[in-house]
């Protein structure tokens, strides 16, 4: 199946979808204004630049040269092919967020329906009741008590 039209940035269990060409370039675009952020800052800066051994600087140059080769590389044949894809980082992180949680969600379900005992799923994983669901039950267990009518 080919993502490269769709708004599925992540996997089902929250990883990231390196095989979509929307978020390789955005994490490349993203890598590129980071690295254009410090380079800039070596240039403005050239008593910095002067005292960096001349292997950091075509270290440096290599490493941007290789991020330009990725990024004109990604999405050759998609109409947002020459856009700046940085701005789908929330979006993908977002996206990511949620299905881990609804991933994990899934798991703690299952390892509940096969009797897990709830002390042994990681406290952080634990099930939540709602107040109104421990009150219900409190009341259902005096019920069946005879403790109350």
């Amino acid at each position: 199946m080919s993502t490269n039209n769709t708004n599925i940035y992540t996997l089902p269990d929250g990883t990231i979808d390196c095989n979509n060409p929307r978020v390789c370039a955005a994490l490349t675009d993203s890598m590129g204004m980071l690295l254009t952020g410090v380079l800039a800052s070596f240039k403005n800066n050239p008593a910095l630049l002067a005292e960096m051994d001349e292997s950091t600087k075509v270290d440096l140059d290599v490493i941007y040269r290789t991020m330009q080769m990725f990024r004109n590389s990604i999405g050759v044949d998609q109409d947002w092919y020459g856009e700046n894809q940085s701005n789908l980082i929330p979006e993908i992180m977002r996206q990511a967020r949620e299905n881990r949680e609804k991933f994990t969600k899934t798991i703690i379900d299952a390892m509940i329906s096969a009797g897990l005992p709830v002390d042994m799923i990681p406290d952080e994983f634990r099930p939540r009741p709602s107040v109104s669901d421990s009150a219900a039950a409190i009341l259902n267990s005096l019920r069946s008590d005879g403790v109350i009518g």
